[in-house]
C-alpha cells in the first residue's frame, strides 16, 4: 500500500508471462505489481519516487504536471522517468502515448501534430473526425504512414532520453467507436488496419528487448496488455487467461475507492487464478471512474 501526491492509488498487480522481451523484475516473494500514474501538481518527492521505484513496471500517465503553468506534460513524463531511473536503475519505465487521440494533456506533441492539418482523420467530405463517448477528442489518422512514423519517432525519442522500457499504448484496440461525423465502411476498414499497424511498426522499432504495452490481451502484435478494467468474473479472468496462454505480459488494473478500506480478496483471487507464469496487478481509485 502506497500514498500518492496526485491520485492516493491503494494496490496494483502485475502478471508476467514468458514473452521473448526482457522481461522486468519478478518475483513471488510478493504480490506482484505495476505504477501507473501521475502528479499533476508537479514532481514527486524524493520519499515518493523511492516508493515508486521498488515497483516492478512503471508508466507515467499523460497528466504529470499538467497543472504547473510554463511547462510540457511531455518533458515531464521524461524527467519523472529519469528520476525513478536515477533512484533504481532496475526499474521498467514506460512513457504513455495514446494510440490516436488528440490529447489536451500532451502539450508537446499535440503542438507538433497541429502543424500538420492532413495528419488528422476527415470523412469524405474532408471534415475533422471527433471520437465522442465519455470524453471527445479529435483523431489521428493512423492510415497515413507519415502519422505512424511521426508517433513512432516520438516513443522512440522518450525512451532513448529516459533509457527506458517501452511505451503505453493507450487504446490500442479498434472497438466500439463512434466517429462524429461518421466514416465510410472502406475509411474505417482503413484507419483500422492503420491502428494494428502501428502497433506493428512500433514493437518491431522497440526491438526483442522492450515492451510496446497495448490494451487487449491476444492483441498481434504487442508483447504486453493492461486489462484496465480487472474484476473478479469470467470475463477479466478469461482475459487474463489469454494474454497468459500467447505469453504476453499482463497487468491487470482493478477499480477501488479512495479510503483504501476495499475487501480485495475477490480481485486478489481471480488474478491469482491464471497467474501460474507471472502477473501484475495494479488497483486504481473508483472515484476515477466517474
Amino acid at each position: 500500500m502506497f500514498l500518492m501526491e496526485y491520485k492516493p492509488l491503494c494496490l496494483c498487480f502485475l502478471a508476467v508471462a514468458l514473452c521473448s522481451a526482457k522481461l522486468p523484475m519478478f518475483s513471488w516473494d510478493t504480490l506482484p505489481l505495476f505504477f501507473h500514474s501521475s502528479n499533476a501538481s508537479g514532481p514527486y518527492s524524493h520519499e515518493s519516487l523511492k516508493t515508486i521505484a521498488k515497483f516492478q513496471m512503471v508508466t507515467v500517465e499523460k497528466w504529470q504536471g499538467y497543472l504547473v503553468p510554463g511547462v510540457d506534460d511531455d518533458d515531464e513524463m521524461i524527467n519523472f522517468m529519469k528520476m525513478v531511473k536515477d533512484v533504481n536503475p532496475n526499474a521498467a519505465t514506460y512513457f504513455y502515448m495514446a494510440s490516436y487521440a488528440d490529447l489536451p494533456e500532451m502539450t508537446k506533441m499535440k503542438r507538433e501534430f497541429e502543424q500538420h492539418p492532413d495528419w488528422y482523420l476527415r470523412d469524405s467530405n474532408g471534415t475533422k473526425v471527433m471520437k465522442t463517448g465519455k470524453t471527445s477528442f479529435y483523431v489521428y489518422d493512423v492510415s497515413n504512414p507519415a502519422v505512424r512514423q511521426w508517433w513512432m519517432d516520438y516513443c522512440l525519442a522518450a525512451v532513448a532520453a529516459t533509457n527506458g522500457d517501452g511505451c503505453f499504448c493507450d487504446s490500442s484496440q479498434h472497438t466500439n467507436m463512434t466517429f462524429v461525423p461518421p466514416l465510410s465502411p472502406e475509411k474505417e476498414k482503413a484507419w483500422g488496419d492503420g491502428l494494428l499497424q502501428l502497433t506493428k511498426e512500433v514493437q518491431d522499432a522497440l526491438g526483442d528487448d522492450k515492451l510496446l504495452i497495448g490494451k487487449v490481451a491476444n492483441q498481434s502484435y504487442v508483447k504486453a496488455v493492461q486489462i484496465e478494467f480487472f474484476r473478479p468474473n469470467n470475463d477479466s479472468i478469461v482475459e487474463l487467461m489469454l494474454g497468459v496462454e500467447v505469453d504476453q505480459v499482463v497487468q491487470a488494473h482493478a477499480p477501488i475507492f479512495y479510503d483504501c478500506h476495499d475487501d480485495l480478496t475477490h480481485h486478489i483471487a481471480a488474478f491469482l487464478t491464471w497467474s501460474w507464469r507471472e502477473l501484475l496487478l495494479w488497483m486504481w481509485p473508483l472515484e476515477h471512474f466517474k
